[in-house]
């Protein structure tokens, strides 16, 4: 049954730019509904989020690296006392040469409201997607906190 598993996953066929745009939008949505069961399941058990920030003078600040278990336990304390509401502006879809996984760069904006105050955050993220057991999913993030232009 494996080898049959296996053989089915080889012959895939080969991610589209369009399949790639409709899984990042279905994150979103998910995000902005907080249904965080959801978006997390985008993620790959194994999948590292990545945050750092790009300073003024351009050097790259860390901020750290999660687990998907990790970062779901952030979003949830988060989610507990604060409203977001992500969009996320796809700026290049790399497909990788099998097909089987892509390269996504990111333009996100984030209005933050916690106790009565809004921020807005604004981020350059790249995700690594791979097809895994017939499902896209998220392999790796990273994303780059940069200032937000008007």
């Amino acid at each position: 049954m494996a080898i049959g598993c296996v053989a089915a996953e080889a012959q895939a066929a080969p991610l589209t730019e369009a399949e790639v745009r409709t899984f990042v939008a279905r994150q979103e949505q998910a995000w902005n509904a907080r249904e965080l069961d959801r978006y997390f399941a985008n993620f790959a058990p194994e999948a590292v989020l990545t945050d750092q920030a790009r300073a003024a003078d351009g050097r790259i600040v860390p901020y750290g690296s999660s687990t998907r278990a990790q970062a779901m336990i952030q979003a949830r304390k988060f989610l507990k006392t604060s409203k977001s509401l992500d969009r996320a502006a796809v700026q290049q879809v790399r497909i990788t040469p099998g097909g089987d996984g892509a390269r996504v760069i990111l333009f996100r904006t984030s209005r933050l409201e916690t106790a009565g105050k809004v921020r807005n955050l604004c981020a350059v993220s790249v995700q690594t997607l791979a097809r895994s057991a017939g499902r896209l999913r998220t392999t790796a993030q990273t994303d780059t906190f940069v200032k937000c232009v008007r």
